[in-house]
């Protein structure tokens, strides 16, 4: 008797958000790097786990919520002052909580993804590694609970 394994981050979590936000923004780059690696680009997305907890347990799979940082970077180019505005970030921060909302139960191919998915908090000043300091940077901190069904093959 084998237990099938499923990428539960990826399936349910990763690849819906980067289909619901890439739909709204069509040209901005979504990328899953830890650690950060800086790619140029005006404007991008890095998503991240943050964690991953086990909510309930049942004979069949687990309910798990799985906390996500979704971290928006915006290059600090040309006059940095004017740049320094954080308007523009907040307008696409503000959007990307929007859509993460209206799908907070979110479905794709006929299988529930997730649900009670949401942005918990927006953070405008964020603690950045020397490698991100070109940018202003944005971090929407999400929460997402998610089904994991064991597949048993006998």
């Amino acid at each position: 008797m084998t237990i099938t394994f499923t990428n539960i981050y990826k399936e349910n979590i990763l690849d819906g958000l980067k289909k619901i936000i890439s739909t709204e923004f069509n040209k901005m780059p979504i990328y899953n790097d830890v650690p950060f690696i800086n790619r140029g680009g005006s404007m991008f997305l890095n998503i991240i786990i943050s964690d991953d907890n086990e909510e309930e347990s049942f004979t069949q799979g687990k309910l798990r919520k799985i906390d996500v940082n979704i971290r928006l970077y915006m290059a600090l180019n040309g006059l940095q002052e004017h740049n320094k505005n954080k308007s523009i970030l907040n307008r696409y921060a503000e959007r990307i909580r929007s859509l993460i909302e209206q799908n907070s139960n979110y479905t794709s191919s006929d299988t529930k993804r997730w649900i009670n998915g949401s942005v918990s908090s927006i953070e405008y000043d964020p603690d950045v590694e020397t490698t991100e300091e070109s940018y202003l940077v944005c971090d929407l901190l999400c929460e997402f609970m998610t089904f994991q069904t064991f597949i048993v093959e006998e």
